[in-house]
């Protein structure tokens, strides 16, 4: 999978490909690890961000997978009072998520499509294909337009031109070579994005 990755990205020092460069499985331990924090990324951070939207009712947040300043507003007041927090979590740290808290009450969000305006992946389901809607498809329409000068509106429409950038760029000699030197990522199909590749994309985008 690296190799792929650095193959079917990397030509004259400059990211063409659609996976990222070596650094997505580089970074993914890093950014997608726990604790999560400020400049934390990944899905681990998108299903806090649905906790925190089910559980503040004033957080209104984009669910990004991005740790940026809003979410961590939002995560200090469910701590609010920091004291008060460390009496039932004493290893808590302020402003940051821990494991144990994660997998007691956050997990149960990863995945999840609820369906509001904040929400990614209209449809709920992977993989991204033509209908599908949402956050998730703005990232590919803004991946495919940075690295193969597509020249999609980012719209979070995954409408026929989507499509058809999609399958122009997987079918590039360079992507192409590589899949056959290198294998296919999990769940690769001509003309969408599966789970495995789109949380890559969204942990280093």
């Amino acid at each position: 999978m690296n190799n792929f990755i650095k193959y079917s990205l990397v030509g004259g020092g400059v990211a063409v490909g659609l996976l990222l460069l070596a650094r997505l499985i580089k970074n993914r331990k890093s950014k997608g690890g726990f604790p999560l924090k400020k400049g934390s990324r990944g899905p681990k951070v998108a299903a806090l961000q649905r906790f925190l939207n089910k559980e503040d009712g004033s957080a209104n947040l984009q669910v990004n997978g991005k740790f940026d300043k809003a979410t961590l507003a939002a995560w200090k007041r469910q701590q609010y009072p920091f004291e008060g927090f460390l009496k039932s979590w004493p290893n808590a740290v302020e402003g940051q998520v821990n494991e144990d808290y994660y997998n007691l009450f956050v997990k149960e969000y990863e995945g999840v499509t609820e369906g509001s305006a904040n929400e990614s992946n209209a449809n709920g389901t992977f993989p991204l294909k033509r209908g599908s809607q949402g956050e998730e498809v703005k990232l590919v329409q803004r991946l495919l337009n940075e690295n193969f000068n597509s020249g999609l509106p980012v719209n979070g429409n995954f409408d026929s031109a989507t499509e058809a950038a999609l399958i122009a760029a997987q079918n590039s000699f360079r992507v192409k070579t590589a899949l056959r030197m290198y294998g296919t990522p999990n769940g690769y199909a001509i003309g969408q994005v599966s789970q495995d590749l789109y949380n890559l994309l969204l942990e280093n985008s």
